[in-house]
């Protein structure tokens, strides 16, 4: 099982578990609710505003909600690229790969176009995926579960992690 942890708004961790939920199954532990979406789930997916410490391989997806004194090792870290406070957390942290979601071209993960309700996700440089491979630049479509307008930053960090965890030659997701 994949480990994503979520340290973010009630939105992010929706947009977060519906894409586990679609792409492999999620056990979900959220804020005192423990589920499963599927038997046999490809991620644990914990979305906890309190954590102190986390010391497990993974991936971290930073929101709002982000405490400062939190303590991350041997994480793959997901921040919004705009997100000052995020980003001055991770400053001084080693050992650490940081994917940053933004619609900029800095960012190592940003949208490159739509087709209907399809987003197509672009994967702006290498990033190493969590099985240890190297991914070159691709892109892929995600496909929102509703047209309602999702935040882009938490429609980018689902991307992050199904770039980092999915099937490198899918290129089309749900969410």
């Amino acid at each position: 099982m994949e480990n994503i942890i979520v340290c973010g708004d009630e939105s992010l961790t929706k947009t977060i578990v519906n894409a586990c939920a679609k792409n492999g199954g999620a056990f979900v532990m959220d804020n005192g609710r423990i589920y499963e979406t599927r038997e046999n789930p490809k991620y644990c997916m914990i979305a906890w505003d309190g954590l102190t410490e986390i010391s497990c391989k993974g991936i971290l997806i930073l929101g709002k909600k982000l405490h400062e004194n939190i303590r991350v090792s041997d994480m793959t870290v997901i921040v919004d690229g705009d997100d000052t406070k995020g980003l001055r957390f991770l400053e001084g942290k080693h050992g650490m790969n940081v994917i940053t979601c933004s619609v900029n071209s800095r960012a190592t993960v940003s949208i490159s176009g739509m087709d209907g309700t399809k987003k197509l996700i672009c994967i702006q440089r290498s990033i190493q995926r969590l099985n240890g491979d190297t991914a070159e630049p691709y892109e892929f479509y995600v496909v929102p579960e509703t047209e309602t307008e999702m935040e882009i930053y938490a429609l980018l960090a689902a991307g992050a992690v199904l770039a980092l965890t999915g099937d490198e030659n899918c290129d089309e997701y749900g969410i």
